[in-house]
């Protein structure tokens, strides 16, 4: 189980202003990061052709289901919200859409589209890990976390 997340036990550092002592395993992780994203682009496409929905829209979508009160990130860009509003795939708790403060909530074509793209991500995966043995999906398990909380420890804004 990793700790980096955890603000107990851990501090983000300072984003360093000249690269490193590890400058060459920072730039092959950075063309593994490329290779897998550029591997991500065609499934990016066909969740597009079968949901509608860009990269964008979904995360957002799927942030309207992870909190139980319907509330987005609000680091979420407020055009995702927007959009996926208009396209009537989400709506809010509030007495109107001016009124988020009860938060957001899928409607059924919303729950559709969640449902296609919750499957698409499960055979994705699947897919993925069936390649794997135990041990190299539990490392791959831990290297994300471990990237995953060291993203989220970066003290960056977004202003």
């Amino acid at each position: 189980m990793s700790t980096h997340g955890d603000p107990a036990t851990h501090r983000p550092t300072p984003i360093d202003k000249e690269p490193g002592a590890r400058l060459a395993q920072t730039l092959l992780l950075m063309d593994e990061v490329d290779r897998v994203a550029k591997g991500l682009l065609p499934i990016q496409h066909t969740v597009k052709q079968l949901t509608g929905l860009t990269p964008a829209l979904a995360l957002t979508l799927m942030g309207v289901t992870r909190d139980p009160a319907g509330r987005i990130d609000p680091t979420t860009d407020p055009a995702a919200v927007t959009s996926l509003a208009d396209n009537d795939l989400i709506t809010t708790t509030g007495s109107s859409l001016d009124d988020t403060s009860g938060g957001w909530r899928l409607t059924p074509v919303g729950q559709s589209a969640l449902q296609q793209l919750q499957g698409l991500r499960i055979r994705i995966i699947n897919t993925v890990v069936t390649e794997l043995d135990n041990r190299q999906v539990d490392a791959l398990h831990d290297a994300l976390e471990g990237v995953s909380d060291a993203l989220a420890a970066l003290p960056l804004t977004t202003e």
